[in-house]
């Protein structure tokens, strides 16, 4: 585990239980309504997500996601991951199928996949013998 989500997990955790709900900032209840889209969007949240999304720095990051916490948008964090209690997006393609990885080998094992078919549909002829052999024999045969 990284040490910047270590980090801002513990925070969380910490901060979370002490803090009431007035105690936020009034910027902070300002990013609740697209805080909470982004949260039930994505069906998770980080700090680092919501510091990113909002353009906020993060302890104003932090504050909005104790207060997603505390009005029970969001689960509790592990390893710094929140999830949505109500997701909306529940249908779409997980993000583990849109990793460049994930794509390039999935580009390499249909162009290998084309390439046997290509090879395949070579007539069984052409496939045992030699090129100059078929040419010659080609050649040679004459109409009577």
């Amino acid at each position: 585990m990284k040490r910047r989500t270590f980090l801002t997990a513990l925070a969380t955790l910490t901060a979370s239980p002490a803090l009431p709900a007035g105690a936020f900032s009034p910027t902070a209840a300002k990013h609740l309504p697209l805080a909470t889209l982004l949260a039930r969007s994505h069906n998770h949240c980080t700090t680092d997500m919501l510091a990113r999304h909002l353009k906020v720095p993060p302890d104003m990051a932090a504050q909005v996601h104790a207060l997603l916490l505390n009005k029970n948008i969001i689960t509790r964090p592990i390893n710094g991951i929140s999830m949505a209690t109500a997701p909306t997006n529940t249908h779409c393609v997980p993000k583990q199928a849109l990793k460049p990885s994930n794509l390039i080998r999935r580009a390499n094992d249909l162009r290998s996949r084309l390439r046997d078919l290509l090879q395949d549909d070579t007539p069984e002829t052409e496939k045992d013998a030699p090129r100059d052999v078929l040419h010659n024999s080609v050649e040679d045969v004459k109409e009577p």
